[in-house]
């Protein structure tokens, strides 16, 4: 995030709290590997925008290992303009993958996420206002996501362009 605007790197400062990348998250890349064993476990991928989460959730957390000195580069967008629409993007995906295929009682769940983060961050002033900066993004990516919902084809995946220059 160091080469991102000043809104992106508030964001990312406060979001290294969510528990998702603390506890759960192999690399936040959308990557994974199965067997065919393990493929079995479903037919044919769904049309939706979360298709890493979809696998993921076929296996328990017991089934699922990130080898070791194995890791990708995840470039962060650098405007905040792209992060909003990353952000609403994968709440989009989120909201078709719970339609499709909720979640286990072995799963994470995104309840509570706000809390822990606001907790984590209380005790650090300086980090008040990447808390603000994170906490109005995530309201926003609710409001967004409706515009990604409406969106057909390849226009749904808000690819993040200002990472690649």
């Amino acid at each position: 995030a160091a080469r991102s605007d000043f809104l992106s790197r508030c964001f990312y400062d406060a979001d290294r709290f969510n528990p998702y990348h603390l506890t759960t998250a192999p690399n936040g890349s959308g990557t994974y590997c199965v067997n065919a064993e393990s493929r079995a476990r479903w037919g044919e991928f769904p049309n939706i925008i979360a298709d890493d989460s979809f696998v993921e959730r076929h296996f328990a957390a017991s089934e699922r290992k990130t080898l070791l000195g194995s890791y990708s580069i995840v470039r962060v967008p650098r405007t905040y303009a792209a992060l909003r629409g990353v952000s609403a993007r994968k709440r989009e995906g989120a909201r078709e993958l719970e339609a499709i295929l909720p979640l286990r009682r072995d799963q994470h769940a995104a309840s509570g996420t706000f809390r822990v983060v606001a907790r984590a961050l209380l005790p650090l002033p300086h980090r008040w206002p990447s808390f603000a900066v994170w906490a109005f993004t995530k309201w926003l990516e609710r409001i967004e996501r409706g515009k990604i919902a409406a969106q057909t084809g390849t226009d749904r995946w808000q690819q993040d362009t200002s990472s690649r220059s």
